[in-house]
């Protein structure tokens, strides 16, 4: 390879300085001009052509010898589609990675978002639980109030029974929820209806006091009926024909009295 290429070097430079101007030499000159002569007969190595035919050469010569060496290596072509497919897969991971960049920032972006709406979230929740407390402690301050302005109705109720016993539990717990619903309507006169209520609670106890001023009376006058009938029982004479003086007669005054005051002591603790 390098022989062909001296050779072809050598064919263009015999080419080159075949048509190279050379001035024709005056054989009758004198020998003291002979040596000016040769010099003007030479080669101007400095020239521009000379050079740029050296410089074309030389071109000549690399692209010949790489096109030698591609013909003569066929492994170059193989390295060439190897070198191609790695560019092919160099730009499929760059795309890849960018994408992955993309996806990457982008679920950055909604991490973030879902982490500032999950705290507020818990904020909310946590609004909500304390409101939710507020609520439930109102609710229960409103029904714990609200029971004293219930508690109206059914008293009214149980003192239009006709048959009330002054005696018996239900008429205490009355008493007892007129007591209570009037101290807590004087001790929270802020409330709206508080005073109109306390006037209620007032009339029942009113209905109450005469209930029981009715009660008392009535056992009182089964006493003095009940004393009456025993007087008369005791004074009446013997029915009998003999004569006889009635019960009373057999009988002092103290143990009269005492017999009398039985009956009002079997009513005295109801009273």
């Amino acid at each position: 390879m390098f022989a062909q290429l001296s050779q072809k070097t050598i064919e263009l430079l015999e080419e080159k300085a075949s048509n190279y101007p050379f001035e024709e030499i005056d054989e009758n000159l004198n020998n003291d001009n002979s040596e000016e002569k040769k010099n003007q007969n030479n080669i101007n190595f400095a020239s521009e052509e000379f050079l740029n035919s050296l410089k074309s050469v030389g071109q000549f010569e690399l692209d010949v010898g790489l096109n030698n060496d591609l013909l003569q290596n066929e492994s170059w072509d193989e390295y060439l589609i190897q070198l191609q497919r790695c560019s092919l897969k160099l730009k499929n991971l760059k795309e890849k990675r960018e994408k992955c960049e993309q996806i990457l920032k982008e679920l950055g972006e909604k991490y973030n978002s879902v982490t500032d709406k999950t705290s507020s979230l818990h904020d909310a929740c946590d609004r909500m639980m304390s409101e939710q407390t507020q609520l439930a402690t109102a609710n229960e301050s409103i029904s714990a109030s609200l029971h004293y302005y219930q508690q109206y109705d059914w008293l009214l109720k149980k003192l239009a029974t006709p048959k009330l016993s002054l005696t018996g539990t239900l008429f205490t717990q009355i008493l007892s929820t007129i007591h209570e619903c009037i101290s807590y309507l004087r001790a929270h006169p802020e409330q709206n209806e508080a005073e109109q209520y306390i006037h209620k609670y007032e009339q029942c106890l009113s209905r109450s006091l005469t209930a029981i001023k009715a009660g008392v009376l009535a056992d009182l006058e089964s006493c003095r009926q009940d004393v009456l009938y025993r007087q008369s029982r005791f004074a009446a004479p013997s029915q009998d024909g003999g004569g006889r003086p009635g019960i009373l007669s057999c009988v002092d005054n103290d143990d009269t009295f005492a017999l009398l005051y039985g009956i009002f002591g079997v009513k005295a603790n109801a009273i």
